[in-house]
């Protein structure tokens, strides 16, 4: 009897501790968990915030800008007309919608030229090897150019080779900006690089200078754009693919003075 006793007394003693010892790790363990949520939660934030900012970026491009405004305007331009029959509308889509792209594309590159400044900072002249080292800026807006300040500024570096008398004209012509020009309508001038145009050549009193070697990058007149990834596969059930530069070409060829060519060079 004493010993069942003696027993009892030892388990009463023991059963206390083990059970704090159940109860400090189960808190410890809610607390690992709690962290490991809030870390969790945090992580998600901020991938959540990193890819805005990357959408964010995407759609300031220029080519994602012009890929929006060609969907929108082309939806627009697609919808049936209050006083047009379903096959009127069915056979205008039809026979007018390669055009309509076309038109379209040209005007959002218009829209991008005319929403694009530039600035010419010149260095010191190089005379022992003929290089003029230029600072251009370029300035892009998104909408209204004439208010505030540009959304976004590119500023590139580059050494020009010149030669001396060259190099003195250049230096008169570019004091004042009306003096030069980025040649703005020819999408043969510009190249894209990460989805953005940067020019190749600089005019100024009548003389086509290159300051940018395009490399790889394609000029934006060879970019390729299609119908599925404009979003207009409900138009184009077969993909269509074109350029700006097939389309330049073929209205060219239909015209037979230049009235076409001064257009993208005023």
């Amino acid at each position: 009897m004493k010993k069942s006793i003696l027993i009892s007394a030892l388990l009463l003693c023991i059963a206390p501790s083990v059970f704090g010892q159940e109860d400090e790790l189960k808190t410890a363990t809610e607390r690992k968990e709690k962290k490991n949520k809030k870390q969790q939660y945090i992580n998600k934030e901020e991938a959540e915030r990193i890819r805005k900012e990357e959408e964010q970026r995407e759609k300031a491009k220029d080519i994602s800008r012009i890929k929006d405004y060609i969907k929108k305007v082309f939806i627009k331009w697609a919808e049936k007309g209050e006083f047009e029959s379903s096959k009127e509308h069915f056979e205008r889509i039809q026979s007018e919608r390669v055009k309509k792209l076309h038109q379209v594309i040209t005007d959002g590159f218009t829209i991008i030229m005319n929403n694009t400044g530039t600035n010419i900072e010149l260095g010191t002249y190089n005379a022992d090897e003929k290089i003029y080292p230029i600072t251009i800026t370029l300035f892009k807006w998104n909408e209204d150019r004439s208010t505030g300040s540009a959304d976004r500024q590119f500023i590139i570096k580059t050494n020009v080779p010149f030669e001396k008398e060259e190099a003195i004209d250049f230096q008169g012509s570019i004091k004042s900006p009306k003096n030069y020009n980025f040649q703005g309508r020819d999408p043969d001038n510009w190249f894209v690089a990460d989805g953005f145009l940067f020019p190749i050549n600089v005019e100024y009193r009548g003389i086509l200078k290159n300051i940018f070697d395009k490399e790889n990058y394609p000029l934006f007149s060879e970019y390729v754009f299609n119908t599925d990834d404009l979003g207009l596969s409900e138009y184009f059930p077969e993909n269509y693919t074109f350029t700006l530069g097939d389309y330049i070409k073929s209205l060219k060829e239909k015209q037979e003075n230049n009235q076409i060519f001064i257009k993208w060079h005023k």
